[in-house]
């Protein structure tokens, strides 16, 4: 999540919560790291709130970053320019090698109907 110039008027505590039941209810197991990038001092209290949802094997998986430490996580030439990276390829192209959700699940080891909830609640966003 890059933060880079947010304020008090982007903490949006419903989006917040959204994503973490989205992601809690739609893909266990699929998230092994959130990058906060840039977060603010003044959004820190926020953050501290959002910590409280979390179980403690949902804390260990974020991670706030800056942009001295991004390179700890990711390669510069996986990121983005506008991350400060050096990779050209645009990101929301799907990879070639990709799997399908029912796939990664299987890969992942989550039930065939979690692949299709997940397949459900994306369907909006898939294009021919």
């Amino acid at each position: 999540m890059d933060c880079k110039g947010a304020g008090v008027k982007n903490a949006d505590i419903d989006f917040l919560q959204f994503i973490h039941s989205v992601l809690n209810d739609y893909y266990p197991g699929l998230v092994n790291a959130i990058l906060v990038y840039k977060l603010p001092v003044v959004l820190e209290a926020i953050y501290k709130m959002v910590r409280t949802w979390l179980n403690d094997e949902q804390k260990k998986y974020i991670y706030l970053i800056k942009k001295k430490t991004i390179n700890e996580y990711v390669a510069k030439d996986q990121l983005p320019d506008f991350l400060l990276g050096t990779n050209t390829q645009p990101y929301r192209d799907v990879p070639k090698d990709a799997p399908n959700a029912v796939e990664l699940a299987k890969r992942l080891g989550l039930k065939e109907g979690k692949a299709e909830k997940m397949i459900k609640h994306l369907e909006q966003f898939f294009t021919e």
